[in-house]
């Protein structure tokens, strides 16, 4: 797969003192939790990994087939980067456990 940034996800991750490479990481690592989302008529992907030592989910969508300005190079946007609430963290930590 390949992904299309959305403006605003490329500041989230600025914000956190991450950068593209390091979200790629996350999306193309070994050790990364791939994890079905989504609400208001968006259907996510999310991908929980470890950067740097900091835990953090990807939030990725499906492009529309019509989005003519990044379906001719992509069909998954990067929508946001968040780091995970101790509670994700949590069940992160035990899924890596099991593996």
């Amino acid at each position: 797969m390949s992904y299309y940034w959305l403006h605003r996800a490329l500041l989230m991750a600025a914000e956190l003192g991450l950068s593209p490479a390091d979200i790629d990481d996350v999306i193309y690592g070994r050790r990364r939790k791939v994890v079905p989302a989504g609400g208001h008529d968006v259907a996510a992907l999310t991908f929980w990994g470890r950067i740097r030592g900091r835990a953090v989910i990807v939030w990725t969508r499906r492009l529309p087939a019509d989005d003519d300005e990044a379906s001719a190079i992509t069909d998954h946007q990067i929508i946001g980067i968040t780091e995970m609430t101790p509670q994700q963290l949590k069940t992160f930590t035990e899924w890596e456990d099991e593996q």
